[in-house]
């Protein structure tokens, strides 16, 4: 009875949950400014829950931060520290130029980090979609940006067109076999999955706005590709691409490759493994 007792107030106990760790960043003069004020107000939290990391290219302005705000001065090459002049132009060659230091900011154990920025200056205007990128190709999927200061609205545009990404769109109307007077328009697939109609040219839209390609492996040169497991590849890839996909340890023993297919010169030509792939191209690897 007592260690049934034991085991239910073991059962009962709360779960602790998982402290979220912040590292709020403000990029440029009005973004370090508006992380100071942060700093302030959030003085009862702990730095091992919320950071405040200043990034900035003038460096006189980071000295003038209150201690709770970490600096990290970037672009001194091409600023000498003196900030852009609300160039943006020089902002964002400030913060390319810096690319492997400004990785470090999000090396750490943060859970969240969030990007302070004052859109219409020079430093926040030019280096914030550059240390969005950094962050995107550092597997962090989200930027909080703070407008700081009065802009018009082509300034908005302006600032945030360097970080927009254009995704590829497939136009589609369902369901046309129930509406025949329709008014068809160019770029527009008309389907109806009841009679079959428009089903292939969906599949090739798709496939070609994603940019894929298939490559068939074939095992003997003078042998049959395997066309019932392809390998999708992205469109822009080489066949050193298709062996690292393959395996790692085969790349090592590889010296030449044969390709077949429409963009191949003749039937098993032998080239570098620099060599794009394209759509159904058969490939033999031999060392």
């Amino acid at each position: 009875m007592e260690t049934k007792q034991k085991e239910i107030k073991k059962e009962a106990e709360p779960v602790k949950a998982k402290k979220v760790r912040i590292r709020i960043i403000g990029v440029g003069g009005g973004g370090s400014n508006i992380i100071a004020e942060l700093s302030r107000k959030l003085k009862d939290f702990s730095s091992q829950k919320v950071d405040f990391v200043a990034v900035n290219t003038d460096n006189q302005a980071l000295k003038n931060l209150p201690t709770t705000v970490k600096s990290f001065p970037f672009g001194s090459n091409i600023t000498k520290g003196l900030g852009t002049g609300r160039n943006p132009e020089i902002g964002e060659k400030a913060a390319k130029e810096d690319i492997e230091r400004i990785k470090n900011l999000f090396a750490g154990d943060r859970d969240l980090y969030i990007f302070v920025s004052s859109l219409g200056g020079g430093t926040g205007t030019g280096a914030t979609p550059v240390l969005v990128k950094i962050a995107e190709e550092m597997g962090l999927g989200n930027a909080v940006i703070q407008i700081g200061e009065k802009i018009n609205i082509d300034q908005f545009i302006d600032a945030l067109s360097r970080a927009r990404t254009y995704l590829p769109m497939v136009a589609v109307v369902t369901k046309i076999d129930e509406n025949k007077k329709l008014k068809k328009e160019e770029g527009v697939i008309y389907m109806s999955a009841v009679k079959g109609i428009g089903i292939e040219e969906f599949k090739e839209k798709v496939w070609e706005g994603l940019g894929l390609v298939r490559v068939y492996l074939k095992r003997e040169r003078s042998g049959q590709a395997d066309k019932k497991k392809p390998l999708i590849m992205k469109s822009g890839k080489n066949l050193d691409d298709v062996l690292k996909r393959v395996s790692k340890e085969m790349r090592d023993d590889v010296s030449r490759a044969c390709i077949w297919g429409k963009k191949a010169r003749f039937p098993g030509q032998e080239v570098s493994c620099n060599f794009e792939v394209f759509d159904e191209m058969e490939v033999w690897f031999g060392r």
